[in-house]
C-alpha cells in the first residue's frame, strides 16, 4: 500500500497530528471507539505505542517542541500528555462537546472549539489557563484554525452561514465573512494571503482574501466538501468529499481538479 493511500486511510478514520520537531517525526491519531491514542513512526508506517484516554477522544495537537501532546474528549476534559516520561502531566476542563484542537503558530496557545457554547476558547498552553471565550455565530461551533502568522483565527459553526474573525492580539471579534449555507473546514494558504472554507450545503470550496477578510472566489467540487487541507507549495488545496469517498487535489490558481483520489466512503477529516 503506498504512504499516500495509508495516509488518506488515516485521515478518515480518524484525527490526527504530526510533531514538527521531531528529527523521526510522529504521527498521532485518536481511536474513539477504544478510546486510546496511537503514535505512528511517519518513517516506517508502523505503531509504536498505544495509551488510553477517559472517554472518547475528540481532538489532538502536538507541541511544537514535540515534547507534549494534547487531547481534548467528548466530556470536555483537555489532557496534556508528556511524550518523554509517557505520562498525563496536566488536565482541565473546556466544556462539553468540544469539536477539536489547534496550536497556535508559535507554540503558545490552544484554540479549542466548544460545540456546547457555540464558541471556541483560547487556552494559555504552558499554564492551561482559559485567555477568552469567544461566541461564533449560529450553532455547534466546529472548525478553527490560526492564520500561520497566528493574528488571526478564523472559525465557524455547523448550523451557521459565516466565518467569524478573531483578532488574537485583541482576543476579540472583529469581523463576520458571510459564505450562505453550511461552513465546513477551514484552511490558510501558507503566506497567509488566501484561505479556504468548505461550504456543505451550498457545495462550495469559498477562496478568502484574508487582507480584506472578504469573499475572493467561490470554486465547485465535485460533490459536497467536508475537509480541507492546503498543500505547503501553496499552488494546491485537497479537498475530502464525504459522499463520493474521494479526495480531490485543486489548483488554486485555476480553481480546477486536477487529480481525484480514492479515499472510501464517508471521507470526514484529513
Amino acid at each position: 500500500m503506498s504512504r499516500f493511500r495509508s495516509a488518506l486511510i488515516l485521515f478518515v478514520v480518524s484525527t490526527l497530528c504530526v510533531s514538527p520537531a521531531w528529527s523521526e517525526p510522529y504521527a498521532y491519531v485518536t481511536n474513539r471507539g477504544s478510546a486510546t491514542v496511537s503514535i505512528i513512526d511517519t518513517q516506517t508506517d508502523k505503531v509504536t505505542s498505544t495509551f488510553a484516554v477517559v472517554n472518547e477522544p475528540l481532538g489532538i495537537a502536538a507541541s511544537a517542541d514535540g515534547a507534549r501532546l494534547y487531547v481534548v474528549n467528548q466530556t470536555g476534559t483537555l489532557i496534556e500528555r508528556d511524550l518523554y516520561e509517557d505520562k498525563e502531566t496536566a488536565r482541565m476542563t473546556v466544556g462539553a462537546a468540544a469539536a477539536g484542537i489547534w496550536p497556535s503558530p508559535d507554540g503558545r496557545m490552544l484554540l479549542v472549539a466548544l460545540g456546547d457554547r457555540d464558541a471556541v476558547a483560547l487556552i494559555d498552553m504552558p499554564t492551561l489557563r482559559m485567555l477568552k471565550t469567544l461566541q461564533v455565530g449560529g450553532k455547534r461551533a466546529e472548525h478553527a484554525v490560526f492564520s500561520p502568522d497566528g493574528r488571526w483565527v478564523y472559525a465557524s459553526a455547523k448550523n451557521g452561514d459565516s466565518i467569524a474573525v478573531i483578532d488574537v492580539a485583541k482576543r476579540a471579534l472583529v469581523k463576520s465573512i458571510g459564505l450562505g449555507g453550511e461552513p465546513g473546514s477551514i484552511a490558510f494558504a501558507p503566506d497567509g494571503s488566501r484561505a479556504y472554507a468548505a461550504v456543505t450545503a451550498a457545495q462550495e470550496l469559498v477562496v478568502i482574501d484574508v487582507a480584506r477578510h472578504a469573499v475572493a472566489a467561490r470554486v465547485k467540487p465535485s460533490a459536497r466538501p467536508n475537509d480541507i487541507i492546503a498543500h505547503p507549495d501553496g499552488k494546491r488545496v485537497f479537498v475530502g468529499v464525504g459522499e463520493a469517498g474521494k479526495v480531490q487535489v485543486l489548483d488554486v490558481q485555476s480553481g480546477r481538479s486536477i487529480a481525484t483520489a480514492e479515499a472510501g466512503a464517508g471521507v470526514a477529516e484529513m
